[in-house]
């Protein structure tokens, strides 16, 4: 049920090739190299606790039952209407 379990990502040892083929140690010292010093935050996120994935689209679902079906125009045309002399001509 949880996302890790069917989406794990590298291993400890993939990780660790793809860095040294990039010329880095560690993930910290990949993102202290491209991350202009400006942006980059020492603090810690403020961040909700993390959701397993069936919360989350619990969640998902709550926010999109509030969403109301209108009827939609688009591909209907435009029906009387004046067009412009201007627009005609070209």
């Amino acid at each position: 049920d949880t996302f890790p379990r069917r989406h794990l990502g590298p291993s400890d040892v993939d990780s660790k090739s793809m860095l040294a083929t990039i010329g880095f140690d560690s993930f910290d010292e990949l993102v202290t190299s491209t991350v202009p010093p400006n942006i980059l935050t020492g603090k810690p996120l403020d961040l909700e606790p993390a959701m397993t994935e069936s919360e989350a689209l619990a969640k998902i679902k709550t926010m999109a039952d509030k969403n109301k079906v209108m009827k939609s125009y688009i591909g209907m045309g435009y029906y009387d209407t004046q067009v412009p002399a201007v627009i005609l001509r070209n």
